[in-house]
């Protein structure tokens, strides 16, 4: 009940566009990673943006859901 009430209290547009922009930072570090040949920092990268992606679309739902 605690995390509905956190999303429902806190998850709202903003927060959701924050975890979106930050994918997009990500995205943009995993590319030069990648140039750079450095593989453990690419996949790292890759891992927490479709993570962060994952939690924003989630969030964003239920927050809509809680609104109703």
């Amino acid at each position: 009940m605690f995390i509905l009430k956190f999303f429902k209290n806190y998850f709202d547009f903003n927060v959701t566009l924050l975890f979106l922009i930050t994918v997009l930072f990500l995205y943009i570090d995993s590319k030069e990673y990648k140039q750079n040949g450095k593989q453990k920092e690419y996949k790292f990268c890759r891992f927490f943006m479709y993570l962060y992606t994952i939690i924003a679309i989630i969030g964003y739902i239920l927050y809509l859901k809680l609104e109703i």
